[in-house]
């Protein structure tokens, strides 16, 4: 495993893959709040994807990840095998807002990572998959203004957002949503 991330940590710009801390907090987070049914949106070549994979791993959960880039979709399939982690995460192909339509499941983890961009129509097309816990990731701080809609949508829901600074482990750190009160100050320390 050690060997992958290592692998795969070495292209980390090529890929725009969160840096290693934060998928450590990822992993972290899995474990900490109990998750077992995530959705990652935005897979690259599976970096995030393995870290979450190692999460849900240890919660006898699973993982889906969607990614719309077909190259990268067989990059990610690769990763996720050369890690050993095919049993724990589906790597998808195809546009999210579509796909996540075909899928029988509900998520307690939403995880965003397209970069700056406006990720609305994507919650909006996932929120009514997400169970009354779920959590909602959505990575980098430094893109606030671009996220601006999806929080307004959020607060205007009664959503609570959060911020985790991950500046202390070479993070970008995240946002995390809530749709409970009793959910907020969620924190792997």
């Amino acid at each position: 495993m050690k060997n992958i991330l290592e692998t795969l940590e070495d292209s980390r710009f090529k890929y725009d893959n969160v840096p290693c801390g934060d998928g450590q907090y990822l992993k972290e987070l899995m474990i900490k709040t109990r998750r077992k049914s995530a959705l990652e949106i935005g897979s690259a070549n599976g970096y995030s994807a393995i870290w979450i994979g190692l999460g849900v791993k240890i919660n006898n959960g699973l993982l889906h990840t969607i990614e719309i880039n077909r190259s990268l979709v067989n990059k990610c399939r690769e990763n996720i095998h050369s890690a050993g982690l095919t049993q724990t995460v589906n790597c998808i192909e195809g546009n999210a807002k579509d796909e996540v339509k075909t899928l029988r499941k509900f998520f307690d983890f939403l995880f965003l990572d397209l970069g700056p961009v406006d990720m609305l129509p994507i919650l909006k097309a996932v929120e009514p998959k997400l169970t009354d816990n779920a959590l909602i990731a959505i990575h980098n701080l430094n893109f606030e203004q671009s996220y601006t809609l999806l929080f307004q949508y959020a607060s205007s829901k009664g959503w609570l957002i959060d911020r985790e600074h991950t500046d202390d482990c070479g993070g970008y750190g995240f946002f995390l949503i809530t749709k409970t009160a009793a959910k907020r100050h969620i924190t792997t320390q």
